[in-house]
């Protein structure tokens, strides 16, 4: 692996070809995020660690996994997260918070994550849970206004 780095004031335009592999596995992700919902950002998530993925609510319904017909052991997810990672931890299980709840779970069938996908991944699907809870007090707000004017 050449080292490729660019100097601040130095004038050279170059980056190392890992950063790039980066740069550009995070583009695509906050670009999945920005256009698609769930499913997408699953999607992106899987092409960046290369791994099956899946996201859990707390009752362990499966909200969205990539690629879609994957089969998982919400059991199994839960005991990974409450041990943590380890020799014994088939996957990573890592926590998605909105306001400081725990609302649901992101599991990758990888130990592995060289680019860091994954925080940015739990903090996409975070904010994207934000928006549905928002959409969906809005549209809660507007029956109740709509039925109080009737």
């Amino acid at each position: 692996m050449t080292d490729a780095t660019a100097t601040l004031g130095s004038g050279a335009d170059r980056v190392s070809p890992a950063s790039s592999d980066a740069d550009e596995r995070l583009r695509h992700l906050v670009s999945a995020a920005r256009t698609g919902g769930l499913a997408y950002i699953l999607g992106s998530v899987r092409r960046a660690v290369g791994a099956e993925v899946a996201f859990f609510d707390m009752s362990g319904n499966v909200l969205s996994s990539a690629p879609a017909r994957t089969l998982w052991d919400f059991e199994r997810v839960v005991e990974v997260r409450r041990s943590g990672p380890g020799p014994n931890a088939p996957f990573t299980v890592l926590p998605v918070d909105v306001e400081g709840d725990t609302v649901g779970l992101l599991a990758a069938r990888t130990t592995e994550d060289p680019y860091r996908m994954m925080s940015v991944a739990i903090d996409l699907l975070a904010l994207e849970i934000s928006k549905l809870r928002a959409k969906q007090l809005g549209q809660s707000q507007l029956l109740a206004a709509l039925l109080e004017d009737i």
